[in-house]
């Protein structure tokens, strides 16, 4: 049997002999992979804004002042990419919370317990550079809480304490019901 050349099979040596086929150029590829994900709807670069809840575990909530929180999420089906940035402002109060948490556009699915199965990237910055990456979000369903790279939740002091011009960020995929 030869390679099924037909649409979206077109890279499928299907009689499993990997001598019988056709040399395809970059650009025949990324034709193949990419237009059937292109042609979904919301994937041209259509971005849905949203302003995530910033919000602590317990004690004192954080509060905004003068600081920026965006969000922007999108969705395809059951699969949502989403990205938050906080930037702390001059008068942005930080609370005394165990850890802080972030909302999500959607709550994520939870996979036989509780909803931490989703695993999102994320880092935090001073205003003079210095760098927290290798930082990890985890679902509670609705919100995320961020750990630090060596386990330890982020709150009012971890991983530095926090001042204007810092900021946390947060970027990933995950699965809605």
């Amino acid at each position: 049997m030869g390679i099924n050349r037909g649409p979206y099979n077109a890279l499928v040596d299907d009689d499993g002999t990997n001598t019988v086929g056709t040399v395809w150029g970059k650009q025949d590829i990324k034709d193949v992979i990419l237009d059937p994900i292109d042609a979904l709807p919301g994937v041209a670069g259509l971005w849905t804004p949203y302003v995530p809840g910033w919000a602590g575990s317990d004690g004192t909530g954080p509060g905004m002042g003068n600081g920026i929180i965006t969000g922007r999420y999108l969705q395809i089906g059951k699969w949502v990419d989403v990205a938050i940035v906080l930037r702390m402002g001059s008068t942005t109060t930080y609370g005394t919370s165990s850890y802080w948490m972030l909302g999500l556009p959607f709550p994520s699915v939870a996979f036989g317990g509780p909803a931490q199965e989703v695993n999102l990237r994320c880092g935090a910055m001073t205003a003079g550079g210095a760098v927290q990456g290798s930082m990890t979000a985890y679902s509670l369903g609705s919100y995320v809480y961020m750990t630090t790279s060596s386990g330890a939740l982020v709150n009012p002091t971890t991983p530095f304490t926090w001042a204007a011009g810092a900021v946390l960020s947060v970027r990933g995929s995950y699965e809605i019901a």
